[in-house]
């Protein structure tokens, strides 16, 4: 599906994981595969400035991503949410799964208190 790719950079304490492009019900068994892999020994950090289209399926994967991560003692952190779907997010009554995070320094921080 060329309407999404990611990038999966290797830092010290975490993954960062950058998505680009349609977060849909198309991506989102990818997405979710992707993140799965990673989280099972590493904290993700998300970075969606390069997102153009996330939709409620989109969403859902993230949650279920973020549910699947604390299973494994491990978090997902989302980095460049844009206003719009943060909006959809406290729509969507979600926010409380969602780690959101403003800069990769605040992200390190709440690794060390969230694991």
């Amino acid at each position: 599906d060329m309407e999404f790719s990611y990038l999966i950079e290797d830092h010290e304490s975490f993954k960062l994981l950058k998505v680009n492009g349609n977060l849909t019900v198309l991506s989102s068994e990818l997405f979710e595969r992707v993140i799965a892999q990673l989280s099972q020994d590493s904290n993700v950090i998300l970075d969606m400035s390069e997102l153009k289209l996330l939709t409620s399926a989109g969403i859902d994967s993230i949650v279920n991503v973020s549910l699947y991560a604390r299973k494994h003692d491990k978090r997902v952190m989302i980095l460049n949410l844009s206003s719009e779907y943060y909006s959809l997010a406290t729509t969507l009554n979600i926010l409380d799964f969602l780690i959101i995070i403003e800069t990769l320094d605040e992200g390190i921080v709440k690794m060390k208190y969230y694991t």
